[in-house]
């Protein structure tokens, strides 16, 4: 058996083996320390020099994006200032068309004054033109009917050369009327109501159903309630058998002219000016040379017949419309 000694050496001998061994390792750990700080300092520095790149980056950056800014709050700037002007340009012309609108309006306004004072001035010149041919007329049918009185002795061949007389007579003082209405038509160039009268016992009895004449009249003055403070003129009006036709006529058929004469029908007004009509079916018509599309349609929705210059004749242009209106 090994004596203790031996078991001592061998034991140094082995702890002089570790020693060595852990020197071995100690050195190795060292140098791979060593390594890992070189290359733990390389990376910082790298790092360090990454940040100072991304900061210089990111300053760049920031200095281009507020350069973007200025430039954008300058072009903003600019764009509100070219707004403002355009704006103030737009008002200034907005402002110079109202004001031409407005002179324009209110030289139509003082035109049509003019056309309605001139149009007054001409009836009344009509209206006395004729109450001077009536009266002209009178006293010529008094002078016949005397001489026919005193003739009437003279046997036939008197009274044939009386009738002749008379008949040169009658139509001398028609050409007379005709050639004075004639020059009156000529001096007031169109004067509606000279167009529309004449057809309205035709349209009235032919077309509109009123029946046969029983009296026609144009140009009535009539009193409400008999209220002298409170007259008004209508232009036509057919009395038939069957209704009365109430025609209204203007030169031109403007939408204030349609509503009045809606109003007037729609408030009953007719009967207090005429209360010997009372109860008699009433015709309502509108009349002018010409009458616009939407007018017509509005004059069919309240009812009242729209009658304006055919090809050869006045017409009823809304016919077929009110038909359809009343039928049942």
């Amino acid at each position: 058996m090994a004596t203790t000694t031996e078991r001592l050496q061998a034991v140094e001998e082995r702890t002089d083996d570790l020693q060595a061994v852990l020197a071995r390792f100690m050195e190795r750990t060292e140098r791979i320390m060593e390594r890992m700080e070189s290359e733990g300092a390389r990376h910082r520095q790298e790092a360090a020099r990454d940040r100072q790149a991304i900061r210089e980056q990111m300053d760049r950056t920031q200095q281009e994006g507020e350069r973007a800014r200025q430039a954008m709050r300058e072009r903003m700037d600019r764009v509100e200032q070219e707004g403002g002007r355009a704006r103030q340009a737009m008002r200034e012309r907005m402002d110079q068309v109202e004001q031409e609108g407005e002179r324009a309006r209110q030289a139509m306004r003082e035109r049509m004054d003019r056309a309605d004072q001139e149009g007054e001035r001409a009836r009344q010149a009509m209206r006395e033109r004729m109450d001077q041919v009536e009266q002209e007329g009178g006293r010529a049918r008094q002078a016949m009917r005397e001489r026919m009185d005193r003739t009437e002795q003279e046997g036939e061949r008197a009274r044939q050369a009386m009738r002749e007389e008379g008949e040169r007579s009658r139509r001398a003082m028609m050409r007379e009327i005709n050639k004075a209405r004639g020059d009156m038509a000529n001096k007031l160039g169109t004067v509606v109501e000279d167009f529309v009268a004449p057809s309205i016992p035709r349209l009235a009895r032919e077309v509109l159903g009123c029946g046969d004449q029983v009296s026609f009249a144009v140009r009535i003055y009539r009193y409400r309630d008999n209220d002298r403070g409170r007259e008004r003129e209508f232009d036509a009006l057919y009395v038939g058998t069957r209704a009365v036709l109430l025609n209204e006529t203007k030169s031109t058929a403007l939408n204030v002219y349609c509503r009045e004469f809606v109003e007037f029908l729609r408030d009953d007004e007719f009967v207090r000016y005429f209360p010997e009509l009372k109860g008699k079916p009433i015709v309502p018509v509108f009349s002018s040379l010409s009458i616009p599309e939407n007018i017509a349609t509005y004059l069919t929705r309240r009812g009242v017949y729209a009658v304006a210059m055919g090809d050869e004749a006045m017409q009823v242009i809304n016919l077929e419309a009110m038909r359809r209106r009343n039928a049942p």
